[in-house]
């Protein structure tokens, strides 16, 4: 499977080069000009979509840089979306995404373990953020 693949070559690599891996490209973190690029797309293209110009008008929303002009999405999101609509037609490049976000998620945590220090109440109040607005 692809993320035994890389669940061994990261093993590899870390083994035999003695160092430690942080992050598995592609990324998951996107612009709308590489949005464009992995979806063999122009950025208009993309740009018409996210603003509702063409398609059904439900791109998914940024992530970040909603206070800039570079808008930053996550691959996971916009490629579930792009197959679901039928403009990236290989069914495995959001299956994919998924799996190296996932991945690079468990090398983040590894990198920067909770410490006994950091206040863990946080993450249930974003818990209950969460839950209450879907209720």
């Amino acid at each position: 499977s692809l993320k035994q693949a890389i669940i061994t070559a990261i093993q590899d690599v870390e083994k035999n080069q003695n160092i430690e891996v942080a992050v598995v490209e592609p990324a998951d973190f996107v612009t709308i000009a590489e949005i464009a690029r992995r979806a063999d797309r122009s950025r208009e293209y993309i740009r018409k979509l996210i603003n509702g110009e063409r398609g059904p008008g439900d791109f998914p929303t940024p992530i970040a840089g909603t206070s800039t002009k570079t808008l930053i999405y996550s691959w996971v999101d916009v490629s579930t979306w792009l197959t679901h609509q039928r403009i990236i037609t290989n069914q495995n490049t959001h299956r994919i995404a998924f799996i190296i976000k996932r991945v690079n998620d468990r090398l983040d945590i590894r990198r920067n373990p909770w410490r006994t220090d950091v206040p863990i109440h946080l993450l249930e109040e974003i818990k209950a953020i969460k839950h209450n607005q879907m209720g």
